[in-house]
């Protein structure tokens, strides 16, 4: 080890484990002490661990605690801490109720026989007594820098004792670079070796003024990953540090304050990392840079240890452990449920509950939770639709959405207006193809076929069919879809008609209800209703008319390939027109004593609603806890509403202005929760 080899005098001695001794009534067997009344080079003094059989002892039971705090010297403590000491050292040693004060007395007279006495083969056994230590009594700072520093120097001097686990979490009480640490560093830079990710972090999270923030320490194993990544896309061939002159120095202070020495050996010819500065800032950015990755995970589990392993908690990693981490929890459940076709039209809850079952408790998902099941599924490259990031309206979770395998989720531009005009087109279509009660394959194939020849993205007509697919189980309201073509420029509405067209014709035959909409549509669009039997008459499947090609480039003309029967056609709009007229006579017959039809509607708080249906809403709003069905009955009933009818007017007015519905008919008749703030703001001052 080096130093001056202590000494003892008048019959002292050290006590190896196994001889028994008595110290007045006292028998000791452990040994590990050092028992007489002169120890050290000092003739003024003797070693502080050094137990004096000659110094007074108190009475059995007497033995205090109370005073044994940190004594740094046997012959100074009063007699009842000697008896304290003595019983311990006469007992197992393993007592982690043992006052400190003693366990460090103990530990002075181990450091003394390791590094100022002669050790011998004895070494190994000592280390091995400190790290027992350091398990019992880990739980005092203190004393833990008196055991790490004692196992270090040991395992220097003793060359080829294991070498320790390094940390990358710094003992608090610790104010320089582990001396451990130093050596592998100097190691590696005397070899010339790069220093990878792991060395890096050992290395900065050791330096003394930088103090690893909390979602670094709450979230270890996800902080040593992502420096992993992060640091190979800094320095992708490791970190290489210049060697500096100065070199490694082992000085051991002696934990009793009574001596000190020096270990020599190979480590002397090591370079010290102490003296290496320029890398730091940039490692320390690094340091900050991952941890503020960490934090929505670290502060999600800091309110909720529980929810670590979550799907909702993993979506909050950051992005190269995010992915891996879905993948490993959700993939297996996605794929059955996408099944062979890796697509199917699934009942929403189920979806919700695959990814957390505690979503699938409410019938109504919040729409945050809608976009985070979105992102998930974006995660695991699969995609949902609808999807209110990009143009999607909310579900409940009885809908039944698309789910179907996509790169990347299928990410599109939600502001693109070729996209949202496809929307659109895409809902006219399905609206069309179920006007007559059914949706058949012939009208969805054609409505995929009209998506496919549109000049969009990949992920764009992915996510259009997908669209298409969903709403032939949920369809949208044909009011609200309507409403919107009329701020549709004329350029599409001619091409909104013509797909309605094709979707109605994919079979080769109106039916009286597809004609009826293809009038109402016609209407909602600014094209005349005559113009919907010449189109059926001249339509064929190919997308080509007698007349004027729409989608042919060459302008060549190929005849219709559907037989029409033009005398069933007039027939049928001679039909409709008539029934048309007797509606109009029943709602004109008393028109003289009704005020006129171009009146100005009144106007209510809430625009776009009459005063009828706005002082409904109003009294649902107000009503503390909703109304009751009977009371709504009657209210909607005195205000001239139909009860059911007034629901779907006031639901149909939010979804054009919040994209959701706005009543709850569960249990009472009240507004949705989070759509309170919105109502108010959609409520004016009329003066």
């Amino acid at each position: 080890m080096g130093g001056a080899k202590g000494q003892a005098h008048d019959g002292t001695a050290w006590l190896h484990p196994g001889k028994e001794v008595w110290v007045k009534d006292i028998a000791i067997r452990g040994g590990l002490f050092y028992l007489g009344e002169k120890l050290g080079t000092e003739t003024w003094s003797e070693e502080n661990c050094l137990v004096r059989p000659s110094l007074p002892v108190a009475k059995p039971g007497k033995a205090s605690a109370i005073e044994s705090g940190y004594h740094r010297h046997y012959s100074h403590a009063p007699p009842e801490v000697r008896r304290a000491y003595l019983e311990w050292l006469a007992s197992g040693r393993d007592d982690p109720t043992t006052p400190a004060g003693l366990v460090a007395l103990y530990f002075f007279g181990l450091e003394y026989r390791m590094f100022r006495d002669v050790p011998g083969e004895e070494a190994p056994a000592l280390v091995a007594e400190v790290e027992r230590l350091r398990q019992v009594y880990g739980g005092e700072d203190w004393l833990c820098s008196y055991f790490d520093a004692f196992l270090v120097a040991a395992r220097v001097g003793l060359r080829g004792a294991p070498v320790p686990i390094l940390a990358h979490e710094r003992a608090s009480y610790l104010y320089e670079i582990p001396f451990d640490l130093r050596m592998h560093l100097g190691a590696k830079i005397a070899a010339k070796q790069p220093f990878d990710a792991d060395d890096a972090l050992l290395w900065i999270a050791n330096v003394p003024d930088v103090h690893l923030r909390t979602p670094a320490l709450r979230c270890r194993d996800e902080f040593k990953v992502l420096w992993t990544v992060r640091f190979g896309e800094l320095y992708p061939g490791g970190l290489r540090v210049k060697a500096p002159k100065r070199r490694l120095k082992l000085l051991y202070q002696a934990a009793s304050g009574t001596f000190e020495t020096s270990i020599t050996g190979p480590h002397e010819a090591l370079p010290d990392i102490v003296a290496v500065s320029g890398p730091i800032a940039k490692l320390r950015e690094l340091v900050d840079a991952c941890t503020t990755e960490l934090e929505p995970f670290s502060r999600l589990i800091g309110r909720r240890p529980l929810a670590r392993d979550s799907s909702l908690a993993l979506l909050l990693l950051p992005e190269p452990l995010r992915k891996p981490a879905l993948k490993g929890k959700l993939s297996e459940g996605v794929d059955r449920l996408a099944g062979p076709a890796r697509g199917a039209i699934v009942p929403y809850r189920e979806l919700l509950s695959l990814i957390d079952s505690e979503l699938a408790a409410s019938d109504k998902p919040h729409a945050a939770i809608q976009d985070q099941v979105a992102r998930i599924l974006g995660e695991l490259d699969f995609a949902v639709e609808p999807d209110r990031r990009y143009g999607g309206r909310a579900v409940d979770a009885t809908t039944h959405v698309a789910l179907f395998s996509a790169i990347g989720g299928a990410a599109v531009d939600p502001d693109s207006g070729a996209y949202q005009s496809m929307r659109i087109l895409v809902e006219v279509a399905v609206l069309a193809a179920a006007s007559d009660g059914d949706i058949t394959d012939d009208e969805i194939a054609a409505i995929r076929r009209t998506i496919e020849r549109q000049g969009l993205t990949q992920a764009e007509k992915l996510r259009l069919i997908a669209f298409a697919a969903s709403l032939r189980l949920d369809r949208p309201k044909q009011q609200n879809v309507l409403r919107k073509l009329q701020e549709r420029p004329k350029t599409e509405r001619a091409v909104i008609a013509q797909c309605a067209l094709a979707t109605v014709m994919s079979d080769g035959i109106a039916s009286a209800a597809e004609v009826r909409f293809l009038e109402q549509l016609y209407r909602a669009l600014g094209l005349s209703t005559d113009d919907v039997y010449g189109a059926i008459h001249r339509f064929s499947p190919d997308g080509h008319t007698p007349t004027r090609p729409i989608s042919n480039s060459t302008g060549e003309r190929t005849e219709s390939k559907v037989a029409v029967d033009p005398e069933r056609l007039r027939k049928l709009r001679q039909e409709t027109q008539e029934v048309s007229r007797l509606l109009s006579d029943i709602f004109v017959e008393d028109s003289v004593d009704e005020p006129s039809k171009t009146a100005a509607v009144e106007a209510s708080a809430y625009a776009g609603l009459d005063q009828a249906h706005a002082a409904l809403l109003d009294a649902i709003d107000e009503a503390d806890g909703g109304l009751s069905r009977p009371a709504y009955d009657e209210l909607a009933r005195r205000l001239g509403l139909l009860p059911d009818g007034a629901i779907e007017t006031l639901n149909d007015w939010a979804f054009d202005r919040f994209d959701e519905t706005l009543i709850e008919t569960d249990v009472e008749i009240m507004i949705v929760p989070h759509l309170r703030a919105n109502l108010r703001e959609a409520k004016v001052s009329l003066r």
